[in-house]
């Protein structure tokens, strides 16, 4: 390498050094005002970062670019960060090659006990964001906490100690017949959704809820609508704690949640 060339890479560096030091991002910082030499950045923990809304640009570090959501317009794959198997193609963020879009992720085609190289490779129903399954051994198995029952990940693995059910979330190792401890869901929540996940049990109408199980369990004849506990069609509030059959009518029609009616 010439001398000439050795000089301008010092020069190149030290912009650079002094770019950094007047706020870029990874830069030191007491405020966030020492990052306002870049848009969208803030002062954390004594350095200069993106917000939680934007990703730094690859090659240029006064420069944040704004989280991209699937389809929508890009400039770098960097953007397309809400699925590691997402990149920045003709101007839009898609799915890698062999990969398909679920609504939340990019995913393979994988099934359980069949040949992987890697997690997201993998697929089971009912679980979009992948939290249930994994590659293990080169094969697609269910994750700790969770054990498979057909093409399904479900509450109920095997497990040593309650760690071995962070995956679960809401849950513990159990011990059940036979000296076998598995994992179950912590007191005050449920198995809900088709037994994948533990959901906290509603004590009272109005309660956020994802799913009916949530509702009936303590509060009678009670409903998930709108993410939120409600009496079903022609039940009524009793008490303010339970619904019961005998709500107002002016057809069938109005009882169909009902059994029997």
């Amino acid at each position: 390498m010439s001398v000439r060339s050795v000089l301008c890479l010092l020069v190149v560096l030290t912009c650079y050094r002094n770019i950094s030091a007047q706020g870029g991002i990874g830069s030191t910082c007491t405020t966030s005002d020492d990052c306002n030499a870049v848009n969208d950045a803030a002062c954390v923990n004594k350095v200069c970062v993106c917000l939680d809304s934007h990703v730094p640009h690859p090659l240029d570090n006064r420069r944040c670019l704004p989280k991209v959501k699937h389809d929508q317009t890009c400039s770098e794959s960097i953007q397309c960060s809400y699925s590691a198997e997402a990149e920045c193609v003709s101007g839009k963020c898609q799915c890698k090659s062999n990969f398909n879009y679920n609504g939340e992720l990019c995913v393979g085609s994988v099934g359980l006990g069949q040949p992987c190289g890697r997690d997201s490779e993998c697929v089971v129903p009912y679980d979009l964001k992948q939290e249930r399954v994994w590659c293990r051994g080169s094969q697609c198995a269910c994750r700790q906490g969770f054990r498979r029952d057909g093409d399904r990940c479900v509450i109920g693995g095997d497990c040593e100690t309650n760690d071995d059910c962070n995956a679960l979330g809401n849950s513990y190792c159990n011990i059940k017949v036979r000296d076998r401890y598995q994992c179950a869901c912590n007191e005050g929540f449920l198995p809900a959704g088709n037994n994948t996940k533990c959901l906290p049990i509603a004590n009272q109408i109005g309660s956020g809820c994802e799913y009916d199980e949530q509702c009936s369990h303590n509060l009678g004849k009670a409903v998930c609508s709108n993410y939120q506990c409600r009496c079903a069609e022609g039940t009524s509030l009793r008490d303010d704690t339970t619904c019961v059959i005998g709500g107002e009518c002016t057809t069938d029609a109005d009882c169909s949640q009902l059994d029997n009616t």
